[in-house]
């Protein structure tokens, strides 16, 4: 059961994800994991606004444990940026965004 509160969600303060993914795209390997805390979380979102596309997105791993996946939106051309940094925040089911 799902109980909506009023708990802002978090990441872990500090917390650097490092991540791999090969250059046929599909899912990233992260480490550590891409958990946040203070559920229920509904989501996460990509919040980078002024490095042009990402060509990556975010997806809920698990609600109950508060993970999620990151995936290549396509094949990454390596030889052109051969890294990518992300924000990313999680967003609770009442509608609140963690701190990025």
């Amino acid at each position: 059961t799902l109980v909506y509160g009023s708990q802002v969600p978090s990441l872990p303060a500090g917390l650097e994800y490092q991540g791999r993914v090969s250059e046929n795209g599909g899912v990233v390997q992260v480490f550590p994991e891409i958990r946040a805390e203070n559920g229920p979380i509904c989501g996460f979102r990509i919040v980078n606004t002024d490095w042009g596309k990402i060509p990556f997105e975010i997806f809920m791993k698990s609600p109950e444990n508060g993970t999620a996946e990151l995936k290549a939106r396509h094949p990454l051309n390596c030889e052109t940026k051969e890294s990518y940094e992300l924000t990313i925040a999680a967003v609770a089911c009442n509608g609140q965004i963690s701190e990025r």
